[in-house]
């Protein structure tokens, strides 16, 4: 009886964690460039009742009977599938389609990543992410290395 409890507590508690991830999912639909999670679960233990047999000649073996004692998250892992497209009418907005992120700065030149391009300009020219974030440069289009030169439009 203690067992079958115990076994009942981890389904529960990562029943939570699941429902945790999906609130999470729910409360951030309108966020832009969010990417929803998903969360797999793994067998915490097992008890083998009986080992499975070989295949013979005469006929095919036999599977082994297991039963799972308890349950934990196999992995949270993000939904990086590209997004809808929405036209905001704004030139400063861009969509990143496929893999990548932008690299942004702060003003001690510390760089951050992000995949959200709602940008527009600041007093200065620059182009900055909402929360005023420096967007940095490349060496060409197709560079995977970031350039400590933000974007100026004169």
């Amino acid at each position: 009886m203690t067992q079958a409890l115990q076994t009942a507590a981890t389904g529960i508690n990562v029943g939570q964690q699941q429902i945790n991830v999906i609130a999470n999912n729910v409360a951030n639909i309108n966020t832009v460039a969010f990417k929803s999670a998903n969360m797999t679960f793994e067998t915490l233990f097992s008890n083998t009742l009986s080992h499975g047999s070989a295949a013979t000649k005469d006929g095919g073996g036999t599977n082994p009977m297991q039963i799972g004692l308890g349950v934990k998250i196999g992995g949270i892992s993000r939904n990086f599938e590209i997004g809808t497209f929405v036209n905001t009418g704004r030139d400063t907005d861009v969509m990143i389609s496929g893999n990548g992120y932008f690299v942004v700065q702060d003003g001690s030149k510390n760089q951050y990543l992000t995949r959200d391009g709602h940008f527009s300009l600041d007093s200065d020219g620059n182009l900055v992410t909402a929360s005023g974030l420096k967007v940095c440069g490349t060496t060409s289009e197709y560079s995977t290395i970031s350039a400590n030169d933000t974007i100026r439009v004169p």
